[in-house]
């Protein structure tokens, strides 16, 4: 408001309906993105030194290792586990495949993260043994090497409602919740629990911890900020449209049209949840009437292309 020069809350919602593109930078401004490489180290060397081979230690040399980021921001935090995993699998002789997925909800930050360019000040925080190994340098910016980006997929994603990817070793969610309340924190445990295979982890930040959820998950050490998965029942839902009831209809017709429609993106949930491969952001299904009866169509979208 000050940068626009508005005074009451008034004129600047009025300016915002008049002003799609001042829309788009308040939602900017509003989200947090705080985050380095290697943030927090200590949590690195518990993945090279218990998680990763956890992992790995049943795993066949054509099943990927895969691993989520929600909230991922810029990217720092993706590439930082890629290149911990690389240098784990390098030291131990270990040729597998690798697949992180980097999911945020601003398209910004995920065009960023593609990108894989971080200006100078990361020497900060990244060794000048990795600066080599794993970025070249361009005029006054760094990039992650092509083979690292390879091994990185970015994805515009709402992580309190789009569905979770799935059969997952690891999934780094961290100082992400800390902005959340509690209602919608317990419904993002449930889904991690969900998306992750039986042998999986979840690893949190320093500030956060699994609160009251430990029949889902169980510290792996002392201090807390990584979990393995226990045997339990997830209990989620992916989808806030399917089922809504509003509670007042003008009339018998419009109520059927909404029960229908809540029918039909129910339907759209299920399928999707259960037919459509980890890394679809969408299916379309459609009904075909024939002789013999109506049939569901379904449209995907491959991972590839998404990706």
């Amino acid at each position: 408001m000050v940068l626009r020069q508005i005074e009451t809350l008034e004129d600047y919602v009025k300016y915002l309906r008049n002003n799609p593109g001042e829309l788009q930078n308040l939602f900017n401004d509003l989200l947090i993105d705080v985050t380095k490489f290697f943030r927090e180290p200590e949590t690195f060397d518990i993945l090279k030194e218990d998680v990763f081979r956890v992992i790995l230690s049943d795993k066949s040399y054509k099943e990927p290792v895969k691993i989520w980021v929600p909230g991922c921001s810029t990217g720092e935090e993706v590439y930082s586990i890629a290149i911990s995993l690389q240098e784990y699998l390098e030291d131990k002789r270990i040729n597998i495949p690798v697949q992180i997925f980097g999911t945020d909800i601003s398209q910004e930050n995920i065009d960023r993260a593609r990108s894989g360019m971080y200006s100078e000040n990361i020497t900060t925080d990244v060794s000048e043994e990795r600066l080599i190994r794993f970025f070249h340098k361009t005029e006054e910016k760094y990039q992650i090497n092509k083979s690292i980006r390879d091994n990185c997929i970015f994805a515009k994603q709402d992580m309190t409602k789009d569905p979770p990817f799935s059969n997952l070793d690891i999934i780094s969610c961290r100082n992400v919740m800390i902005y959340f309340e509690p209602i919608l924190k317990r419904k993002l445990i449930s889904t991690f629990h969900y998306a992750l295979k039986p042998t999986g982890f979840l690893i949190l930040g320093s500030s956060e911890a699994i609160g009251s959820f430990t029949e889902l998950f169980a510290p792996l050490n002392k201090k807390g900020n990584i979990y393995s998965k226990k045997k339990a029942l997830s209990k989620v839902t992916f989808s806030t449209e399917a089922l809504t009831f509003r509670p007042k209809i003008e009339s018998a017709k419009k109520s059927e049209e909404n029960i229908l429609i809540s029918l039909q993106r129910e339907t759209n949930r299920i399928v999707t949840n259960k037919y459509v491969p980890a890394g679809v952001s969408s299916a379309t299904i459609w009904k075909s009437s024939s002789s013999k009866g109506t049939q569901l169509l379904i449209s995907r979208t491959s991972p590839a292309k998404q990706a």
